[in-house]
């Protein structure tokens, strides 16, 4: 089941990408497809893609106690000053997680909220990402979970 889950990330996220190249429209963000390392909760890999002026898709496939993370996201960019690159999001979608730890087996559902700040860097393929996750577990497990958060670190296409 894990493997089935990865190839089809890994899939989704080739399709993304070619997808990204082949539209190179402009948008309100400074980049169309951006794929890279998130360094936090869930510790994993991101592909985030815009698909509207200000609105992308993000998705994350987190590593946890021997189990996954799925997160599929939408998050709407807005301008936060002077500064180019700099935009700050909001959004909230729904991620699915297992787990194997220590004799313990589950697996749980949640929906995510999501915000932070995204920074492009400006003649540099890089985008930076600070956010905050927080999730309320409604299958599985229930209760809310604030301590989600990461900093992402992607390369843009």
């Amino acid at each position: 089941m894990k493997k089935a889950i990865v190839l089809l990330v890994l899939v989704g996220t080739v399709g993304m990408i070619r997808a990204g190249a082949q539209s190179k429209t402009t948008n309100g963000a400074d980049y169309t497809t951006a794929a890279g390392l998130r360094l936090g909760y869930p510790f994993g890999v991101t592909v985030k893609h815009f698909i509207a002026p200000q609105g992308s898709v993000e998705g994350i496939l987190g590593f946890w106690y021997g189990g996954i993370n799925l997160t599929g996201l939408y998050e709407y960019h807005m301008d936060l000053s002077d500064v180019s690159g700099l935009k700050w999001f909001i959004g909230g979608g729904l991620d699915f997680t297992s787990w194997n730890h220590g004799g313990y087996k589950g697996g749980a559902a949640a929906i995510d909220g999501i915000v932070g700040l995204d920074y492009k860097i400006a003649q540099a393929p890089i985008d930076l990402s600070l956010d905050w996750k927080p999730a309320v577990y409604f299958a599985g497990v229930s209760g809310f979970y604030g301590s989600g958060g990461a900093i992402s670190v992607r390369y843009t296409f």
